[in-house]
Formats: structure tokens, sequence, C-alpha cells
């Protein structure tokens, strides 16, 4: 009886209880082009450039001047784990964090107009219907250098077509060819965190204390232990389909990088490759080339004839290794020289109008690996067998296509009144499939909050942040009828049970687990002060895994995923609620969460008692009910579902606050008032009893439902650092839809104006690109315009969508499995 469907007389609903195909037809506007170069591409946030992806790699498409085109990647793996003493601000970028692999850059003549040349023509189309970038250059005598390029799904390569389009009788310039990857691995020392003693915030005093938290990875079984470090490999190989100039590509020289080996020269060498070391000796010494990030071995590869003189250079042990590692690669014997970076160069030219020449980069690490072993061998390996099986490349590209078609074909909307709605939502998803291994499995790693990494001091170090910001990115897939996008995400949170329940009981001798600020895959965490005194770190990341169970009522994900960490979430609370500490406001007997911030370490208000912030125990409310509807449905921990309810019954009550001009709103923690409260404007924290969470107590308390409308009213926060993702759906579900839903519908499309980037990322306030990847978080806003069932109304459709206005859905989900189409 809860999912009875509610809808104007006007509207044909359609309800299954599966996944249905839904032809999709994107908007022809939602291609987004280009015609002048992207200014912040490479950037330490998300780049503003073309983007593509395959969950894996990570592509951004950028031009450092006129003549040049680069292509900037990463892996989601590529992981440096910290080597040191970290901040106690918990934003070192220098020890730990993601890091940029490398480009593949291309020059060539631009064109010599005036015009073109100040503009720095940039034209491109992001072709979010497959996946796919392509490019036209001006050149000189009106030629056009064309490029397409992809990111095969579950194909550790980079796709590239290169073509020239000339006036007839005008020769074509060289194109000239870089392929470079970059060092990025960290050492094996312990990392040290500062906290205070009781191992949360700073003591009244400031005086901090210091733990150490060992070396990184510890909770990995020792057969895993290779993933401390991450080592890649880059190659690039040309498909020569006799467009290439018969003088060929002539390749100069190559930096062989230990951590990241072998960046390869492409097939068409014609002289015979040789070998020399800066050093001799052991390996030992070879490696010994530092900078604070990395350590790698100096060595280059150039043709005969291309050593410098006055470098001698003696092959010893280090080069007997590297040689039996490649065979067929003869030492040098006339010196060598110091190559700074590890570089495959060279140069090509295309027959004018003919054919394309296809470029396959082959980006892998050392997860692909048997014992995540060296990558090189199998990255070359491919790429070869792409150059040599000319069939092979046309295989990848069906199979992309189809993956695409089988994604779009999930779910789909139309808003035509307001088509930056549906820029938003397409767009969003668009970023969240190229940077998410929806089919990867347990080895699936997920991005942080900055997608694609294009330099190496990424915003926030690329990691985790979570305090809400990484949970943002899976807030409107399930409404959207992609859940599985956050499988990388759940693999991250299961890697890290070992690591949050140390801290737990190290910390706060409670079972289960809590969760530092900053985290990354395998149990790794790179804040300095821990969890910045909120315990609601753990229970924002349950906030997914409680949605996936809800919209889903998939079993066996529970059984297999899902309840593993839920588990050990309500096992954290069970034991860190107190009770019977009678607060003022708290009834006699209530259950309080004591020393918890509602900001980080508690800046708000640090001098007073941190009691029963607002995220916590509105986040309470919505996952306990969620943790004995799992453990009834699996059948499993009778006896915790008992106390479970306990807690639910007598939880405290969220922290209420008495503005000047008369209006009840929630305050962020107990007995705080207006110094706890966010200020109009600014990041919503006190609204989570609405949004990403909700209390079924809404639907029928009309005091806590008038306190929220007035929280709401109160903030206005359309347009912040982090309110994109939190107040416009929060708002969306807590308005009348007969006085209110005008002006959302308006202001939705007002503020995506100013913060909706070219390559439909959506900046996290006007101008910030540094967290981006949050304002995915978007799609959950345009869903619940256009389908609500997390009320015990049941399921609604275009519950917020004003009337008279156009508007259609195919394929979104509501609570229960049910799979829904309308249309007004």
């Amino acid at each position: 009886s809860k999912y009875k469907i509610m809808a104007p007389w006007h509207v044909v609903v359609s309800v299954v209880c599966a996944v249905q195909s839904s032809a999709s037809t994107i908007p022809a506007h939602i291609f987004p082009t280009w015609s002048t170069a992207p200014q912040k591409t490479p950037s330490s946030g998300s780049p503003d450039g073309p983007l593509l992806g395959n969950g894996r790699i990570g592509v951004a498409v950028g031009t450092p001047g006129p003549g040049a085109l680069s292509l900037y990647f990463d892996r989601n793996d590529a992981w440096v784990p910290a080597t040191g003493d970290i901040s106690c601000c918990g934003y070192d970028p220098i020890h730990a964090g993601r890091r940029t692999l490398g480009t593949l850059d291309m020059t060539f003549q631009p064109s010599s107009d005036h015009e073109d040349a100040v503009a720095n023509v940039f034209n491109a189309t992001q072709r979010i219907s497959n996946g796919t970038v392509v490019t036209s250059q001006p050149t000189e005598h009106g030629g056009v250098l064309h490029t397409a390029m992809f990111v095969p799904r579950g194909i550790d390569a980079i796709v590239t077509e290169v073509w020239w389009e000339v006036p007839l009788g005008v020769p074509t310039p060289p194109v000239n060819l870089s392929v470079t990857a970059k060092s990025g691995s960290g050492s094996q020392t312990a990392a040290f965190c500062h906290s205070s003693a009781s191992g949360s915030i700073p003591n009244s005093s400031g005086t901090w204390s210091s733990r150490t938290l060992g070396l990184p990875y510890q909770n990995v079984p020792t057969s895993e232990i290779g993933r401390r470090h991450v080592y890649t490999a880059v190659w690039a190989t040309m498909i020569d389909d006799g467009t290439i100039d018969p003088a060929g590509f002539t390749p100069s020289h190559e930096h062989v990088d230990a951590r990241q080996p072998h960046p390869a020269l492409p097939r068409r060498a014609t002289s015979a490759d040789v070998i020399c070391t800066d050093y001799d000796g052991n390996c030992t010494a070879c490696q010994l080339h530092t900078d604070s990030r990395a350590v790698w071995a100096s060595k280059c590869v150039m043709l005969d004839g291309g050593a410098q003189s006055g470098h001698t250079c003696v092959p010893g042990k280090c080069w007997a290794e590297y040689a039996s590692a490649y065979p067929g690669v003869t030492p040098c014997a006339q010196g060598c020289a110091h190559c700074p970076t590890p570089r495959a160069a060279g140069a090509f030219s295309l027959q004018p109008n003919g054919p394309r020449v296809t470029i396959i980069t082959t980006v892998l690490s050392n997860f692909q690996t048997l014992n995540y072993t060296d990558p090189t061998l199998p990255a070359m390996e491919l790429a070869e067998a792409a150059a040599t099986n000319r069939s092979l490349v046309s295989e990848w590209r069906a199979l992309h296509q189809q993956w695409w078609d089988t994604f779009w074909n999930r779910s789909a909307i139309s808003t035509p009144t307001a088509p930056l709605l549906e820029a938003q939502w397409y767009g969003s998803l668009y970023i969240l499939a190229s940077s998410h291994d929806a089919d990867g499995g347990d080895g699936a790693v997920a991005p942080g909050i900055v997608w694609p990494v294009t330099t190496d001091d990424p915003a926030f170090r690329g990691a985790f942040t979570m305090n809400y910001n990484q949970e943002a990115l899976y807030y409107g897939i399930y409404s959207a009828n992609h859940q599985d996008l956050a499988v990388p995400f759940y693999n991250a949170m299961v890697q890290y049970i070992p690591r949050g329940q140390r801290d737990a009981q190290t910390q706060f001798q409670c079972g289960g687990v809590n969760v530092d600020c900053e985290i990354f895959h395998w149990g790794q965490s790179t804040s300095g002060v821990g969890d910045q005194g909120q315990r609601s770190n753990a229970l924002l990341a349950a906030v997914p895994f409680a949605n996936h169970w809800l919209w889903t009522r998939d079993t066996a994900w529970l059984s297999r995923t899902g309840w593993a960490y839920l588990s050990e979430v309500a096992a954290f609370w069970e034991c860190y609620l107190q009770r019977g500490l009678n607060y003022p406001g708290t009834p006699s007997g209530s259950y309080s969460s004591v020393n918890d911030c509602f900001n980080e370490l508690c800046s708000s208000a640090p001098h007073i008692t941190n009691v029963n912030p607002h995220i916590s125990i509105a986040l309470l409310r919505f996952l306990l009910p969620v943790f004995i509807d799992a453990a009834k449905t699996l059948g499993v921990a009778a006896d915790r579902q008992v106390v479970w309810s306990k807690l639910l019954a007598n939880l405290a009550p969220l922290p209420i606050a008495h503005l000047s001009d008369g209006r009840v709103v929630f305050g962020g923690v107990l007995g705080a008032e207006s110094t706890s409260i966010p200020t109009p404007g600014n990041n919503p924290l006190n609204v989570y009893l609405g949004w990403p969470g909700y209390d079924d107590q809404l639907d029928t308390n009309k005091t806590l439902r008038d306190i929220l409308t007035s929280t709401l009213d109160y903030l206005s926060s359309w347009n912040c650092g982090n309110c994109w993702p939190q107040f416009p759906p929060a708002q969306i579900r807590a308005q009348n839809q007969t006085t209110d839903a005008n002006t959302t519908w308006t202001m939705l499309s007002t503020e995506l104006a100013k913060t909706i980037q070219r390559n439909l990322v959506v900046e996290d306030g006007t101008g910030n690109l540094a967290t981006a990847m949050e304002g995915t978080a978007g799609i959950g806003a345009v869903d619940e315009l256009l389908l609500q069932s997390h009320t015990t109304r049941g399921i609604e459709v275009f519950p917020q969508v004003p009337v008279g206005v156009p508007a259609s859905f195919t394929g979104l989900r509501a609570r229960g499995g049910f799979v829904v189409s309308a249309a007004t």
C-alpha cells in the first residue's frame, strides 16, 4: 500500500518491477562545443576542456597554444601513499594523493591568420552519446587537422585518430607527436597524524599530541603488498593505414621511469634502439634520483649516434636488470645524456585528405597484472595487438558504442522549457559514467572529488573528502536508475573497514567503524586530524549504501556488499551514543552524540560542548530504520534490531534555534543557538533531515515539517561552495508545489546558467572548480522535480513540476525497486 501512485489527471504513467529498456534520445543541445581554447586545462581542480574516459582512464583535452593539442590523462588507481608527517590541517598536497600520469601532445603549423592566432582557435565537440571527443584545428594554407578520440570501455587504452583536410595541391605540414609519462609513487615510510589525547579535536589549551598511523596499507593482506606502490606504463603505437608519408615516423628519445616504466617509442622506429644510464654500479644507486614526491631511475633511450660526448656510461648491475627485462635493447658505448622527463617523441607527415592514422596509447597499472608486477610488457603487448590486428580497434569501438547505448537506454528525461536542467542531468551522468567503472566489480577504483587529475597537486589531493563531498557524487544516481555507478565507492568503503575498526577501537573503545575526513581506497587516510571531530563521516558514507537498498530492494547485493558496511556503522553507534546525560533540551533518558562536531574541528563553536549535531541526529533518524529493515530481510542480528529500535525511539531531538524575527530553525548543535547556525547563503548543513536522508515523521509531524521549511527559507543557499548538491533537492522535497514550484523551477535554471561549464561540469559555487565533481549530485534535484517516492504517501509523479509545464521521463527508479515512466 505504501507504493500507491499519485499523479495529476493529465499524466500518463507506466510502472514496472524490473529495469525496462527506454530508447533514449539525448537532446541535441547537450553536445558541448568549443571555438576557443579551454582556460583551466590543466588545472588543480576539475578541468574545463572536453572530457572522456572509461571509468579507469580519464582524459581532458586542451591546448597550450596555437598549433598544439594535448590529451592529459590519468588513472583512478594512480595514488601516492603518504610519505611522512602530514600537516595538522589535513590538507597537505605534497605527501599523498592522486597524480596525473602524462600527456599525448601533437603540434603542427597553425593557421597564419592573425585572428585565429590571437583567439587561439580550438574547435571541439564532446559527444556524450558515445564518450567521444572530436577536434578540428585550422592550419597553414587553409588546412584543417582533425582528430577523433575515445577511451574504450574495459580496455586500458586511449584511441586517437588523426587526419588532414587540405585544399587540393597544398602539401601537409608535419605533425610532431610526443607521449609523456610522469612520475608518481611514494616511499614506504610511516605517516604521522596529530590529534588530541582523545583522538578527536584540539583540546582547550590548543596543545596537540601525536599518534602513528603506521605504514600505508598495513591492513592489506601480505599477498597484496604490491599495492603499496602504483606502477603504471604508457605505451604509444601508431597504426599506419597507408596515410603516413613514406619518410615515416622519426622517433627521438625516451626517458624510462622505474615507477611508471617504459613509455615506449611508437612502433614505426626505423633505427635500432639503444640504452645507457646516468649511473653505473648497483640498482640502488641508479634509483636514488628523487624529488619530494617520487623515486625513479634516471635512464635514457636514444637512437644510434645520439649520445652526447663527454658523458661516459659503464653498464653495471642496474643495466643488467633492465636489459633482462627488455631483451633486444643494447647498451650505448659512446656515453649518454640525462633525460629530464619520460617522453617518447617524433614527427610524421600524413598524405593530404587520406585515411586516418590511429594512435593507440595504452595506460596500465600493476592492478591489472598478476601479483601487481611491472605492467610494461602487458601495455606493450596490448598496443602491439591493436597494431597487428587492424580489426581489434573496430571491435573496441563497437563494444564501446554498445556500452553507451545500453547506459543511456536505462533512463531519460525531457524538460523542454528548461534546457539547462536537461544539460545538468545528462551531463552529470556522462561525467559519472566516464569516471566510474560500473562493470569493474571488486577491482573498480573510484575517482576522488577531482576528475580527471591533470596536475600533480589536485585540490584536496584528489582524495575522498568524507564529510559529505565524496558521497554527494552518488546522491542522484539511484532515482536515475544508475545505481551501479557507485560500485567503486562501495569497494573503497569495504576496504576501509579494517582501518575504521582499528580507529573506532583505539580512539573510542567502540566496535564498528569510524571514518577519517579524507581517505582513499585500500584503507588509506590522508587526514592529519582524523575525522576532524565529525563522527558523522561514516553515517554520510552509509547513505549511498542505504539508498541502493531502498531503491532496488536487491537482496543479493545487500548480502554480498551492502550489509558488510552498514552493519559496521550500526555497531559503532550502538556503542557511541550515550544515555542519561540530560543535556538542556534533551528529555531524560535520551541517547546523545557527545563531542561530535557540526563543522570541521567544531570551528563554528569551539567554546561550547558539541552535543547532538544536526548531521548525526538527522542521519541516524534516517539510517536506523534502514539497519532494522535490512537485517530483517537478511534474517540476521535479531538482538541488535531490538537495540536499534530502542535507540531510534529514544534518540535525542534535533537542535533548534530561535531567530530574532521569531522564526524557529534547525540549529547546528545542542545549546549553540546562533553560534552554530549557518548564515544565509552558506553551507546548508542543517537541512539533512530532508536530504540526503529523510525522516518519515516529516509526513505526520507538522511542527517538524514547519521547522525544516523555515530553515530552508532562512538559508536560501542556492549558490555557494557545497550548496548545489544539498540545498536545491532539500528545498524541492519540502516545498509546496502550488506556491513554490514556479519559483524553484526558474531559480534552478538561473543558478545553472552561472555555474554549468561548457563540458557540463557544474561548478561548486560560481567560479569554483576545485571540488566540482560533487556538482553531479544535481541529478537528484532534477529527479525530485519529476518523481518522488521517499514519503509514506507512495510514488508521486511530477510532484514539483509547475502546472502546465511539459515534462516527461522514462526509466526513473522509485523506492521499492519500481521503474517508472510518465509524461504530462
